[in-house]
């Protein structure tokens, strides 16, 4: 490449020697164009001067260029072949069993029976002042009932005679006239009291009766199991087994041959939202004597004496007696047992009852005798209760806390 360019060189300058022979040597030119002064010195410089030798072209270099860079082509990332998805075998469904149609008999459609339109009731609001004084002294009223004489009845008995002949004893029958369980019985629901009657129907001491449902205050065999013992305390049975939702009664006597609480029982039974108070047994005769069916000595035995019962004497004329015992105190189906201590002045004709916690005092009743009941109002309190069993043996009432916490309870006590 080299060696073409120098030759080209050497042809280049050939030609401007050429070139330059030929102008310096012609004189036929016609006529001296008139040269200007510049050029006449331009001229004189180029006879003075040497002939130069043409300097050769010299053919500049080619700027070098950068060679390219073949940029090596980015990594491009392997595909990747993804693997197939594994598809999972299709299953066959089984085909679903379709019962067969029942065909449905036609339902009988009831007759419509017009609705009476309902009476909208008033909404309850919140008892006023004016409201609850009204209901307290309802409920006063409510608790003075009671302890009526429900009378006697008739029953068949058998005693043991004398054989005319020999003198031997000889079982015989007979009948005689009885007391009937006599009492009072206090419901109470949202602190509404209603009073009831012992029924008549009841002739037996130890069950209750309430809205015609017969509850077992003390069973025969309860009874006969108490009577092989000899307890130190009067009990309390609990008749939460007894078919009621709860429930509470006394007593029974400490000794089989003892009289005290043997004629008289008394308690609470709550069954859904109600609570009933009571007390029931067979009254003290207000003059001369009764006979009682119930003898806690031969009861549920098979014997003669077991018909016959006993024979209660009557009130005391006079003197002041005290008796021991309990009671359930509270309200809203919910009730505590305290101790009861009272006193009986049948020459005063007063009775006094102090309820205790412990050596606490929590509530005082007082009330007057009259015939074999007593009832009174004594510091907000009202009590109405009676005698049971032979020469006031036991006592027993209901009473109502009118002022303060508004509470209710029954109590239950025997002389010492």
């Amino acid at each position: 490449m080299q060696h073409f360019n120098l030759s080209l060189l050497a042809t280049a300058c050939a030609f401007a020697l050429t070139a330059c022979s030929s102008s310096g040597g012609s004189s036929s030119a016609p006529s001296q164009p008139k040269i200007s002064k510049p050029s006449v010195i331009q001229t004189q410089q180029n006879k003075e001067e040497k002939p130069k030798t043409a300097t050769p072209t010299v053919k500049e270099e080619p700027k070098a260029v950068p060679p390219v860079v073949k940029e090596e082509p980015k990594a491009v990332p392997p595909v990747v072949k993804e693997e197939p998805k594994v598809v999972p075998p299709v299953v066959k469904e089984e085909p679903k069993v379709v019962p067969p149609v029942v065909k449905e008999e036609p339902k009988a459609v009831p007759p419509v029976v017009k609705e009476e339109p309902k009476v909208e009731q008033p909404a309850k609001n919140i008892e006023t002042e004016a409201e609850k004084i009204a209901r307290i002294a309802q409920n006063q009223e409510e608790v003075k009932k009671g302890f009526l004489d429900n009378g006697t009845f008739e029953k068949k008995i058998q005693y043991y005679g004398t054989e005319a002949i020999t003198g031997l004893p000889l079982l015989q029958e007979g009948s005689d006239s009885f007391l009937n369980v006599t009492g009072k019985l206090l419901t109470v629901e949202n602190q509404k009291f209603t009073h009831s009657d012992v029924p008549k129907s009841n002739r037996e001491l130890n069950q209750l009766i309430i809205n015609g449902k017969t509850i077992d205050l003390f069973s025969a065999e309860e009874i006969k199991a108490h009577r092989r013992t000899s307890p130190t305390d009067y009990v309390i049975n609990d008749l939460s087994d007894k078919g009621v939702q709860a429930g509470k009664v006394g007593s029974l006597p400490k000794s089989k041959l003892a009289d005290d609480f043997a004629q008289m029982r008394y308690g609470y039974v709550t069954d859904g939202n109600k609570t009933t108070l009571f007390v029931q047994g067979h009254l003290t005769p207000e003059n001369g004597t009764a006979n009682t069916p119930y003898s806690h000595y031969f009861y549920a035995t098979n014997t003669p004496q077991a018909t016959k019962g006993e024979v209660l004497e009557g009130l005391p004329a006079s003197g002041s007696y005290k008796y021991i015992g309990s009671a359930f105190y509270g309200k809203d189906n919910a009730y505590q047992q305290l101790k009861a201590e009272a006193t009986a002045d049948f020459t005063q004709k007063t009775v006094s009852v102090a309820l205790k916690e412990g050596d606490v005092e929590k509530l005082s009743l007082q009330g007057e005798i009259k015939g074999n009941t007593f009832s009174g109002l004594y510091q907000g309190v009202e009590t109405k209760g009676a005698f049971y069993g032979t020469k006031a043996q036991d006592m027993g009432g209901i009473f109502y806390q009118t002022t303060g916490e508004e509470k209710q309870g029954v109590f239950g006590a025997t002389k010492q």
